[in-house]
């Protein structure tokens, strides 16, 4: 139930970064003035459409978890949603190690993780296979 409650948090934080990403973007814009014109328009599209893939993630994980206690099957759902917000924490860190955002969307998603796996241990559902 704790784990329940961290991984509900984990998600409406996610949710949170999602929304912050996206409205950071006019404030990004100015500093990719250097670009020419497509290429600006490219990086802001991407930076604005990784902002939108964050906020569904989350939106996502919330809404699962909201019902859990009714479709246990959403357990595959959320268990790949966490894998997705890992990738993107590792990937961020990886290329953008001098921004801070990334280092948080990675220790947001390791705690998801650590949540879900103590979630997991009470949960008995034979035909699914957990981490």
């Amino acid at each position: 139930m704790i784990a329940q409650k961290g991984l509900k948090i984990g998600s409406i934080i996610v949710l949170i970064l999602g929304i912050i990403h996206c409205c950071a973007t006019p404030l990004i814009i100015p500093s990719l003035s250097v670009l020419k014109t497509p290429q600006l328009l490219t990086c802001s599209f991407m930076f604005v459409c990784s902002g939108i893939a964050v906020i569904f993630i989350g939106w996502l994980q919330y809404y699962i978890l909201r019902q859990i206690g009714i479709h246990s099957g959403f357990l595959r759902i959320l268990k790949v949603s966490i894998a997705l917000m890992l990738i993107i924490g590792v990937g961020s860190v990886a290329t953008m190690w001098n921004n801070p955002f990334a280092y948080i969307i990675l220790f947001a998603a390791l705690f998801e993780f650590i949540c879900f796996r103590f979630m997991n241990r009470g949960i008995q559902i034979k035909s699914m296979t957990f981490c």
